[in-house]
């Protein structure tokens, strides 16, 4: 795994352990562990940047994984992070893997991609769901890395499979996140300033993202694919912080209105369910109401070890980690 430190693939890297599967993760000196802390003596930690090339080789060709799980990225919550730094990390580091995965004829290659890769294309009515239009670096780049991941599907065979991640919200996510900042305002009886909030996002429980992608990586014929992974609903910024306002019964008030649009911002971005649901069997099945009062509870609680599992509905054998391509998965 890369990516293990960070909100989705703490929960990804902690629902592997629990599973029995053997874990080992990529990860900076520097990267903050907390996430893990509990369950980091059950991993095998390699200290890789994935930008530097022979580290990424030499530490894939002694670990020989089945599976790849790649979410490490940069620019998530600083979308328009400088270019050349984008393309280091989101693309060259992306290649990196790959290739390194195709070196060690890898059973699967999950990667991470982002809704913001559609720009207004993520739109339900827009009229090729297929278009990518990127509207800030970060997407850019990340748009740039899936063509890679596709390439090397087609042309090396390596069999990836592409994960577009929509407004993914739960407990544990970093403060600068909306959902994450708004709680802890409303926890605080601070008032939240805001935009008008008029962008409509598809707001997905990070349970349910853990999900697809343990189906993702077991699941046949999904080579080459790009998933949506969101609830095929949209709903406006406002109405979700103001919903999270109610359910942490704050005195405060969200200031609607506050702060203006980002640059370019895009107005409404909602997923195409049917694909997931065709190839993986998957759906989202936590509702806004109950993944929003999970996260205000968590929240409310502190960094409770235990507020960290999640249910568990997809089993994996022990060791080796994961039996390649299972087909008991509807």
């Amino acid at each position: 795994m890369t990516g293990a430190t960070g909100f989705i693939g703490s929960r990804l890297a902690r629902r592997l352990v629990t599973e029995g599967a053997e874990v080992s993760v990529f990860m900076r000196a520097t990267s903050d562990r907390c996430l893990l802390a509990d369950v980091l003596d059950r991993m095998q930690v390699h200290e890789v940047d994935i930008c530097e090339e022979d580290a990424v080789r030499l530490a894939m060709a002694h670990i020989c994984p089945e599976v790849v799980f790649h979410l490490a990225a940069i620019g998530m919550s600083e979308p328009f992070v400088s270019p050349p730094v984008a393309v280091r990390v989101n693309v060259q580091g992306t290649l990196h893997l790959l290739e390194a995965a195709r070196q060690c004829s890898v059973t699967r290659f999950v990667h991470s991609g982002t809704a913001y890769e559609y720009g207004d294309a993520a739109s339900d009515n827009a009229p090729n769901k297929e278009l990518l239009d990127p509207v800030n670096t970060y997407a850019a780049s990340k748009a740039a890395a899936r063509a890679f991941v596709r390439l090397y599907a087609r042309v090396y065979g390596l069999p990836t499979v592409n994960m577009r991640l929509f407004a993914v919200y739960g407990p544990g996510q970093p403060p600068k996140t909306l959902v994450a900042s708004a709680v802890c305002a409303a926890l605080e009886d601070r008032d939240f300033p805001m935009t008008p909030g008029e962008q409509m996002r598809d707001f997905v429980f990070v349970g349910d993202v853990v999900e697809g992608y343990l189906r993702a990586a077991v699941t046949a014929s999904v080579e080459g694919v790009s998933i949506d992974l969101g609830t095929g609903r949209a709903w406006t910024i406002r109405e979700v912080v103001t919903k999270l306002f109610q359910i942490a019964g704050s005195r405060a008030k969200p200031l609607v209105g506050a702060l203006p649009y980002r640059p370019s911002e895009t107005m409404k971005q909602v997923a195409d369910p049917h694909v997931a649901r065709k190839l993986l069997g998957w759906q989202a099945t936590t509702s806004l109401e109950d993944g929003l009062r999970q996260t205000v509870d968590w929240y409310r609680q502190g960094y409770d070890d235990a507020a960290l599992q999640l249910p568990v509905t997809v089993r994996f054998p022990h060791s080796p980690a994961l039996h390649p391509l299972r087909k008991d998965i509807p």
